[in-house]
Order: C-alpha cells, then structure tokens, then sequence
C-alpha cells in the first residue's frame, strides 16, 4: 500500500542530498525517536503488547476482541446484511470443515496463513508468505491502533470496502482489523462513482479507505458539485495508500471537502500493511506526508550507493524491521535473501525521507529511478508536474535507453476529453519547472493509464509500449 508525497530528488551521483530541510554540522541534530549511533528510527508511539499465545491464529485473535457491533457486512445493491451474531457461527463452521475435511489441527503464530502475490510492477511477481503472526500484528499495529487515536467509538464508525480484498490493503482491513472492532462494513461488488456516491448516502459511510484513482474519482465529483452538493454529508475520513497520489490531488481533495480529515499511508505486501500512518490533530495537519512509524516497527534510511544510514532530512533507501515482516517469498530463496537480511531488515526499495517531526514522505521507487548523465530522476517528480497542467488527464514517465545518457524521461499523457495538447508544448511546460537534467524528452499520447487493481502505474508495459515503437 505505498503511498507518495512529492519532494524534489535533486541529488546526483549520491542519495544522500537534504529533501526539505537542513542541520548545520555545528549544531547535530537532536531527536528522541531516531539514533545517530545506529541509524535506528523507532515509532513516537508506545509499543503494544502483541499476543504472546504461539497456538493463536488470527482468526481466533479477530473473535477475542469484545465489542458492541450489531452490523458486521452490507451488500452495498442490495442491502442484505450479516449481523456479528450471525457472523461468527458462519466462521466456527468454516473451521469445523477445515478440520473435519482437510485435516487442519491446531495452528501456530509463525505458520503460513496467507501467500499474496506482489504487484510486479516492475518485475515478475513474487508470492509473499505471510504468518498468523504477520496478521495478528497487522490487525493490533495498524487498524487496532489507529482506531485507538479516535474519541469516537468504532461501533458508530461505517466503511465502505472498494478497494480489492485479495490487496494486502483490503486484506488487513476488511477481512480481518475492522471485524475485531464492532465496526460495519458496506461491500461494492464492482466500482463506479455513481454507486459510491449512492452507498456513501444510502449507509452513512463515514470512512472511506481508497487508492489514488478512487480519491481522485472523489475530487472531481466535488469539483463538479462547485461545494453546492448534499451528498457525502457523513463522511468523516478518506484514507489513501497502495500507490502515488499527486499534490494537486490532495489539494483538490481539500478544497471540495476540507470538512473530511485526509491521511494517507504507508505499507507493504512484505510488511503486512504495517509502516506508517497520518494522524492529524487540530495543531498538526500533515496530509502530503506517509505518517508517523507505527508501533513496535523499526526503521533505517540508507543510502543505495554508500551503504550507509543517513539522518532525517536525508533521502535513501527505506529499511523496515519488526513483527509484521514477512516470513519469505514463496520457493525463491534468492529473492528472499536479496530482500530481508540476516539482521532481520527489509530493504523496501522505496526512497524515502523522515521530517523533522517524524512523518515519512516516500520519493519514489528505487528500481523506477531514472539515471540522466549520473543524475537521479524521480519518476513521480515529473508526474506531479505534468498531472498540475491543465489539459492533462493522468500521466506516467519512465526511463528510455539512451547511448549519450544512459537514460532518458519519457512521459505517457493521457489528454482531458475536449482538451489539445502538443508534445512540444507538454515538453516546455515541463522544462519551465525543473532542473535541465529532469526535462521530459519525449511525450507519448495514451488513451490510459495502465495500472494495477491498487492503482499502481505499470511500468513495464510502459517500457513494452515504448521499445515496440522504437
């Protein structure tokens, strides 16, 4: 569930260039969340007490949770629910036949509960092997905890599950954290604004987590509103992760619904959704940044080339450690070495950067990187800039082989409907705004976006479409 602010990645050969901020070697930085000694990032929050039962299954872990929930699930068309009464016999009998029929006998913590298979975004797709231990600590670290920081009860709460179930996102959510609060949740059989929009009303939904393309959806049914609309009255909190969103998408966001708290979220496939999330407070309102580090997760940023930690303020590689850290991926032991180390850390490839107040901002993919001339661009730099221009609909940019330069950005534009716009023109829009080094070479004109069901950008089939018109 990897989400994206946009700062401005303006090193060249070294990661190790300030993002946002700088601290004068006279005067070291001082925090009590982070260790210059070990490079070590801990969460600002107090650690939970995770079960310590090694027979507990998450499932189990879900049901021991006491709660006053009457509604547990709502078809969102037709209206047809299932009551928590109802709701755990259907399990236990479920597990009945497991083990009458398939001979499951009694479960422990660091057995295999789940295998999800990565994006493969870039690469081919891995099988991430989850444990119950991975799971329980998904349910306590990410939704126990974060309905723990709200005043309201989460019995009064009502989510609107459209992002997909078999995504660790949806996975943690819905199939599992949110049955353990009471909370009821409104299931879309299929997506389409309309019927969100109508399920939002019809049930009072007052939560609704997303990925980039639902918020956005979001956005322009309140752009079209001009704030005069009546719907979407209960909404009380719109959360984003999975994939980048871009500023302008946020600050539209903002501006058709500033009475909705926005955060978004930081996650993994790899670290059970666990790394961090927004909290906004009346003082403090963070909406571009990943969050805080969750409970009881670690953290380290490294610089990809040097190897060595670096502090906030300073971008490199993101490092995670802790008990939501998957078992392995799936028969591949090679992968599963190259990506979690004998120390236990996960080397996420995503380049990130912590504030000075903590909160995560996620640059862009360590693999997506694309190298001009010794120089690092950052994919979702340029996307950011060209989706602010007003004739574009949706936009992507990757790395084109060039023999002088190693690498050159090419942006894929998807066009607003009515709206013309030139190559040349895209191309000096976007050269007016960045360093000489990031400028867009090549515009190619997309009728879409290809992306994942989470909203991922495709890249390889970026660069399929790219070289087969080479």
């Amino acid at each position: 569930m990897a989400t994206f602010s946009k700062p401005q990645l303006n090193n060249s050969h070294s990661s190790t260039e300030s993002s946002n901020f700088e601290t004068s070697d006279n005067q070291p930085m001082s925090h009590d969340w982070y260790s210059e000694d070990n490079g070590v990032y801990n969460s600002r929050h107090p650690r939970i007490n995770l079960p310590s039962d090694p027979f507990l299954d998450v499932v189990s872990c879900v049901f021991s949770h006491k709660h006053n929930g009457k509604t547990a699930l709502i078809d969102a068309a037709s209206g047809v629910s299932i009551s928590y009464a109802e709701l755990q016999p259907l399990v236990k009998s479920m597990a009945n036949g497991l083990h009458h029929h398939m001979g499951v006998s009694k479960v422990k913590q660091d057995d295999t509960a789940a295998i999800l298979y990565s994006s493969g975004t870039t690469g081919a797709s891995k099988g991430v092997v989850l444990t119950h231990r991975n799971l329980i600590s998904g349910v306590e670290l990410f939704v126990r905890f974060e309905a723990s920081q709200y005043a309201y009860p989460p019995e009064d709460n009502v989510y609107l599950a459209v992002v997909p179930m078999f995504h660790i996102y949806g996975l943690t959510l819905f199939t599992m954290g949110i049955l353990s609060l009471g909370t009821t949740i409104v299931v879309m059989r299929k997506f389409n604004v309309d019927g969100m929009v109508r399920s939002i009303d019809r049930y009072g939904v007052t939560h609704f987590p997303g990925v980039p393309p639902l918020v956005t959806a979001l956005s322009r049914m309140g752009k079209g509103s001009s704030g005069k609309s009546k719907t979407l009255k209960s909404l009380k909190q719109v959360s984003c992760g999975a994939a980048p969103l871009s500023t302008k998408t946020i600050e539209e966001f903002m501006q058709y619904f500033p009475q909705v708290d926005f955060i978004q979220g930081y996650g993994m496939s790899e670290s059970t959704a666990v790394g961090t999330r927004g909290f906004n407070t009346r003082d403090v309102h963070n909406y571009a940044s990943a969050g805080l580090l969750a409970p009881n997760m670690e953290a380290k940023v490294v610089d990809w080339v040097t190897g060595l930690h670096l502090p906030p303020g300073k971008t490199g590689e993101l490092w995670l450690r802790g008990p939501a850290i998957m078992k392995e991926y799936l028969n591949n032991v090679e992968a599963t070495s190259l990506t979690i180390d004998k120390e236990g850390w996960l080397h996420t490839g995503d380049i990130v950067y912590f504030d000075k107040d903590a909160y995560l901002h996620i640059v862009d993919r360590l693999k997506e990187i694309i190298k001009y001339k010794g120089f690092q661009i950052a994919p979702a730099d340029l996307e950011d800039v060209l989706t602010s221009h007003p004739a574009i609909l949706d936009a992507a940019v990757t790395g084109a082989r060039d023999e002088e330069a190693g690498e050159v950005p090419v942006a894929f534009v998807v066009r607003k409907p009515g709206f013309e716009v030139t190559e040349s023109s895209i191309i000096d829009f976007v050269a007016k705004q960045v360093a000489p080094y990031k400028k867009v070479r090549k515009v190619m004109f997309m009728n879409v976006i290809p992306r994942s069901a989470a909203g991922k950008i495709l890249r390889r089939q970026l660069k399929d479409k790219l070289y087969s018109r080479i």
